[in-house]
């Protein structure tokens, strides 16, 4: 191939937690997003798709990160639910924020069935769904509240059962709010596909009088990406979720996931744009040229950051971590005596399993309860003198890259 390639056993991926029989793992590490005035005092401190947190005092080491639960009081919603004939079968995802003014607001999704749910196991496949929904905090005076109330439904319906609508948090540019969360992008007689997108907000509950803004999704047309379908070999259904934005230098970093979470080819790849709100209609994807055929034709690919998918295509790293995804950029400040003058460093964190512990079900699938969170240090390198729309590819691939020991 005549890719660049990096020695990958040299790439030192670490877990976040300590890991037994029963405890450590921990879906989607997502960073909660502090006041800035406390950015640089605060544990570092991830949400994620279980009721809890994990957190890091001192300096970032492997399995320095301990959970505290979190509760939310749903009642409101239950009641919510249940005036649609509907009821709630639990908390999927929560994602604390604390604004520049020290306030508190949570996102959280929330898992919908309808009363035909109950007794028939198809059913509740076919009538199940996820909706968005506000949380405020019980105990706001806490560095990072561990009891909410759920309160109002933001995204979906408990009527109607509508797919996507998941991976909600709250994201602010220029003195404005947004909920970014995965919407479904086609119509219903299309092949399916789902995208990250924005909605602009009025406040933390209130959304604006403006439709969501697209600004990744799958590609289509002569540009589709066969990297990129959900099922290797099966229905025509994409996806990109995720949608863990940084901002560095001025252009805005999209962390994204591509793929099924219990399988393979789950993997990692990161978007860029010059403007939070991309001005050319999406973030854009770093590709590669593909001239050997790996992913099933010679059309350019991307360039995964990490993947576990093609051992021929870059960044395979199935030795050290299985299905790598829901990942996010974030510079690590370290006010601890030793790291007093040096400059800050960037790490990526997300959700895998180890090689030696992906159990799988009796459909073939991974046994979602076995991801565990990771972190790899990664070299952040975004030029001053060139745009997101007039960099090469290349250019871009350099603007974040692992670091080999």
């Amino acid at each position: 191939m005549n890719i660049e390639q990096i020695d990958l056993r040299q790439i030192a991926i670490k877990p976040m937690t300590k890991v037994n029989k029963h405890e450590g793992y921990f879906s989607d590490p997502y960073p909660i997003h502090f006041a800035p005035k406390l950015q640089d005092s605060v544990p570092l401190t991830f949400s994620g798709t279980t009721q809890s947190l994990l957190s890091c005092s001192g300096a970032l080491r492997p399995e320095c990160f301990q959970k505290t639960e979190i509760e939310v009081n749903y009642d409101a919603l239950k009641q919510q639910a249940h005036e649609a004939n509907t009821k709630i079968a639990s908390i999927a995802a929560i994602h604390p924020y604390q604004n520049r003014h020290g306030e508190w607001d949570m996102v959280l999704a929330v898992k919908v069935e309808s009363q035909a749910a109950n007794t028939d196991a198809n059913a509740k496949r076919d009538h199940a769904w996820t909706v968005i929904a506000h949380a405020t905090p019980i105990n706001p005076s806490q560095p990072v509240p561990t009891a909410w109330k759920a309160d109002k439904l933001l995204v979906g319906s408990f009527a109607t059962n509508q797919d996507a609508n998941y991976n909600g948090k709250y994201f602010e540019d220029d003195g404005k709010l947004y909920l970014i969360y995965s919407k479904r992008l086609s119509a219903p007689k299309e092949p399916a596909r789902d995208g990250i997108v924005a909605q602009l907000m009025q406040s933390p509950t209130e959304l604006a009088n403006e439709r969501p803004v697209t600004l990744l999704r799958p590609n289509e047309g002569n540009d589709s990406l066969n990297s990129e379908l959900y099922f290797e070999n099966g229905a025509d259904f994409k996806l990109v979720e995720t949608g863990n934005i940084t901002k560095i230098n001025g252009k805005y970093a999209m962390a994204y996931s591509v793929g099924a979470y219990n399988k393979t080819n789950y993997k990692l790849g990161i978007a860029w744009s010059d403007t939070f709100l991309p001005r050319s209609g999406s973030y854009r994807k770093i590709l590669a040229p593909d001239p050997d055929g790996v992913w099933g034709n010679t059309k350019p690919e991307v360039k995964y950051l990490l993947q576990s998918q093609k051992p021929n295509w870059p960044n395979y790293v199935a030795g050290k971590v299985i299905a790598p995804g829901v990942p996010s950029i974030v510079e690590d400040k370290n006010d601890m005596p030793h790291n007093k003058g040096k400059q800050s460093n960037w790490h990526l964190y997300f959700a895998g399993y180890a090689p030696d512990d992906h159990p799988r079900k009796d459909n073939g699938n991974f046994e979602g309860n076995h991801r565990r969170p990771y972190y790899t240090a990664i070299k952040v390198a975004v030029p001053d003198n060139i745009t997101v729309d007039a960099a090469s590819d290349s250019e871009l691939a350099k603007w974040v890259t692992l670091v080999t020991d």
